[in-house]
């Protein structure tokens, strides 16, 4: 287990979702969709703090999440394409009761930094869902609030309080809780029998840990999510 950070730089580019757009590469566009249509996976939860859209493409990425209501509006640069792309969308998440405007707008705050901050929150992302809301931008507010045992504590966002640090809280005491029992199956002695059923030796049941091919979060979300 490491601390990853993940910055700001990974942001999708809002304007790859405009098929019509041609950026200043013609081969990115089509590029990018395609990979946007790989993580849509992630975004299909019912749970604002699963949601993730991890686009593993620097070629998509937006070197930075402007907080200008315009620059990572997916589902306007959507809107302002040809048809085909969310046509798509829509073929690809058929019987899931979501449309291609969820999904932009799923993606918008699952996917770029300033969505869960400030420009998509609060805001329907289908199927009963809506995004919890940040304190105007920041989660973390440098006014303070009663604790609940007397004590000062910074205030937190209602994304923080309700949504992001309870499931957090469920997936950290889940691993510290598989950690300690993989640690005692690790040091429980295996006994190696020989031919004639005597134990010949004793070992551990440490093994090298398989590699993952795709790094993942405690929560079992992609590694660059962005919450």
């Amino acid at each position: 287990m490491v601390i990853a950070p993940d910055p700001v730089t990974d942001s999708p580019h809002g304007v790859l979702w405009n098929d019509r757009d041609p950026m200043p590469d013609v081969r990115v566009g089509p590029q990018c969709r395609d990979r946007f249509l790989d993580a849509i996976e992630g975004l299909l939860t019912g749970n604002p703090a699963r949601m993730s859209f991890v686009v593993d493409d620097a070629a998509c990425w937006n070197a930075e999440s402007r907080n200008d209501f315009e620059t990572d509006d997916y589902r306007s640069h959507l809107d302002n394409g040809s048809g085909a792309f969310r046509d798509e969308i829509d073929r690809m998440i058929r019987g899931s009761g979501l449309t291609a405007a969820n999904i932009a707008d799923r993606a918008r705050f699952a996917g770029s930094c300033i969505g869960c901050h400030e420009e998509a929150t609060g805001i329907d992302l289908g199927r009963g869902v809506v995004s919890p809301f940040s304190l105007g931008f920041v989660h973390v507010s440098d006014s303070q609030e009663d604790c609940g045992d007397g004590t000062d504590c910074f205030e937190i966002s209602p994304a923080l309080k309700e949504v992001f640090l309870p499931h957090r809280r469920t997936v950290m005491e889940r691993f510290l809780s598989d950690a300690l029992s993989a640690i005692a199956i690790a040091q429980e002695p295996l006994n190696v029998v020989g031919r004639g059923g005597s134990v010949i030796r004793q070992a551990t049941g440490d093994k090298s840990p398989s590699e993952s091919p795709l790094p993942r979060t405690l929560g079992g979300a992609p590694a660059g999510t962005t919450h």
